[in-house]
């Protein structure tokens, strides 16, 4: 969970065109949302449909079950995808390759990798505190039922927001015009990810 959104940040950005780089892994963002969607909307239908015995003798692994539908599109993807041309480049080109790249990072963008670092723990706590820790905690400190907590998360327009906000706001970070700088720096926060 998340262990390759560096990678995917990376190979989007890497393909997008100079002037959409900020647009391309937006998307990345937008999908993990509606991925919160979804799970949220399989624990709805999962509680809506089975009693509290029924989830508690066999109901709890369904959304696992189905979840591994989708592992078959993802060894797929896994063994067919190729290193991006951008990449293949930089690789040729090197010469001497920085000992420590990480350290190089901090030491000359401090200031971006801080901000991409602050970025990311951000999204990451708010996302788990309201669709992962939320419904649970309203069970069970306020005796809501399961089907009741997880309709709430779906109905939350921060879910909505957090899946349509990333590709249309994404547009600080890209240069309206080719050769003009756009308003943020590139994603650096994924870069020490991947190095």
């Amino acid at each position: 969970a998340g262990g390759e959104v560096g990678g995917a940040a990376a190979l989007l950005i890497e393909h997008a065109p100079a002037h959409r780089r900020g647009e391309f892994a937006s998307w990345l963002q937008a999908t993990m949302a509606a991925s919160n969607i979804m799970g949220a909307l399989v624990a709805f239908t999962v509680t809506s449909l089975l009693t509290i015995d029924q989830l508690e003798s066999y109901g709890w692994r369904l959304p696992f079950i189905f979840g591994l539908l989708i592992a078959p599109i993802g060894l797929w993807i896994r063994r067919t995808l190729d290193e991006t041309p951008e990449f293949k480049r930089e690789i040729a080109s090197q010469g001497d390759k920085p000992a420590q790249p990480l350290k190089e990072l901090v030491a000359t963008h401090p200031m971006a990798v801080l901000k991409g670092l602050s970025l990311s723990i951000l999204w990451t706590v708010s996302s788990y505190a309201l669709v992962i820790f939320m419904p649970t905690f309203a069970q069970r400190s306020f005796g809501y039922t399961p089907s009741d907590a997880f309709a709430a998360s779906l109905s939350r327009p921060t879910n909505e927001a957090s899946a349509a906000a990333p590709p249309t706001s994404s547009r600080a970070s890209t240069p309206a015009r080719s050769g003009e700088r756009g308003r943020m720096p590139p994603c650096t926060s994924f870069v020490w990810t991947t190095t």
